[in-house]
């Protein structure tokens, strides 16, 4: 979930280190905060000498900057002005947080690879588990959608926006038919429209204008999400843009349903596809808006046997189950507050001391 923790801790750290903080923020005749947009780094400067005013880095902090000028903050500022523009356009272009452009945005801050925290969002591991859910709400669900019981289910779960690649999916399932790869298998779009019902009513005349009626269905926002993904075949994002993250992905995954996805944004680290490891892959990813690529991925799924497909998402839901964890997330969270202030929250988190019991009086 969290990419660069550690970055976003460093520039708060960074800030609080100052040593132009001890002249009341300012530096000749313009301040700190005029220079920083009001923010006022002397404020926070006793916290930070309490924290590390004894270590060899505060006195180089101190030795490096002491004579720093105005002109030499602007331009500190400005280097770090590039800095989060070129990781906002890598994020405009849809790069994952691990690639090597953001690897290199990253050097260009000077944090180094063991600087850097990778924290995932994590699911409830409780809710999106293919074994606490019964046979009941997912019969009901099929029958809401009229869905057949045999009939399998290519599930696009996202709010009605252009942005979520419903249009290419169309064209995908347009394809398909007419190479008749789709069989009996039907498009289901869950998500409800807030404000853009004019782009539902261009769904449904798309889905018309294809002959399409039978086979896509727009049945609105769904609540139980895990009986919706025990119930689908595989579910797809086809997103347009990048996603910061991708939990749809992760949640289907953890509920035994393999994905296909955009190559785009996040969205690739929560997979493993067969490029990568055609003994473990989880699912495929396409490239964004590629209509014809997204039907070939579609076909590839909907030709599995069920075996085969069984296979895939029991590896998919035991690697959501633990890479993508409720729990993972609170315990590297945890850890790099350890790592930052020297506490054992994380330990303390995976082993928690037994309650003291009550001794003596009636135990009230």
């Amino acid at each position: 979930m969290i990419r660069a923790i550690d970055a976003a801790l460093a520039c708060i750290d960074d800030a609080q280190r100052s040593p132009a903080l001890d002249r009341s923020a300012t530096t000749g005749e313009i301040t700190m905060a005029d220079l920083f947009n009001g923010f006022d780094p002397s404020r926070y400067e006793d916290e930070a000498r309490q924290r590390w005013g004894n270590t060899e880095a505060w006195a180089q902090m101190e030795k490096r900057t002491r004579a720093y000028t105005p002109d030499d903050w602007k331009t500190l500022k400005a280097e770090q002005g590039a800095v989060y523009a070129a990781a906002f356009a890598a994020l405009k272009a849809g790069k994952a947080p691990s690639s090597d452009e953001a690897m290199d945005i990253a050097e260009r801050h000077r944090l180094k690879q063991e600087h850097i925290r990778t924290i995932y969002r994590g699911i409830d591991e409780a809710a999106f588990d293919p074994l606490v859910v019964p046979p009941g709400p997912v019969a009901k669900l099929r029958e809401r959608w009229g869905v057949s019981p045999e009939t399998k289910i290519v599930l696009q779960a996202a709010r009605l926006t252009g942005l979520k690649g419903h249009r290419q999916t169309i064209e995908a399932a347009a394809a398909l038919c007419r190479e008749d790869a789709l069989g009996d298998a039907v498009i289901v779009f869950a998500g409800d429209a807030p404000g853009k019902a004019a782009y539902r009513q261009e769904l449904i005349a798309l889905i018309a204008r294809h002959g399409l009626t039978d086979k896509v269905r727009l049945v609105g926002h769904c609540q139980d999400m895990p009986a919706a993904f025990l119930a689908a075949h595989v579910a797809i994002m086809p997103s347009l843009v990048p996603e910061t993250f991708g939990r749809t992905s992760v949640e289907a995954q953890a509920m035994g349903c393999p994905v296909i996805l955009s190559e785009i944004g996040a969205l690739p680290e929560t997979v493993v596809t067969p490029l990568q490891d055609q003994a473990r892959f989880t699912g495929w990813l396409v490239p964004p808006g590629d209509a014809p690529a997204l039907a070939g991925a579609i076909r590839a799924a909907l030709a599995l046997s069920s075996e085969q497909r069984a296979a895939i998402g029991g590896r998919a839901s035991a690697r959501a189950s633990v890479e993508f964890a409720l729990w993972q997330m609170q315990m590297k969270t945890l850890a790099v507050y350890d790592e930052l202030l020297g506490t054992h929250l994380a330990e303390t988190f995976a082993d928690p001391p037994a309650l003291a019991a009550v001794s003596g009086g009636d135990g009230a």
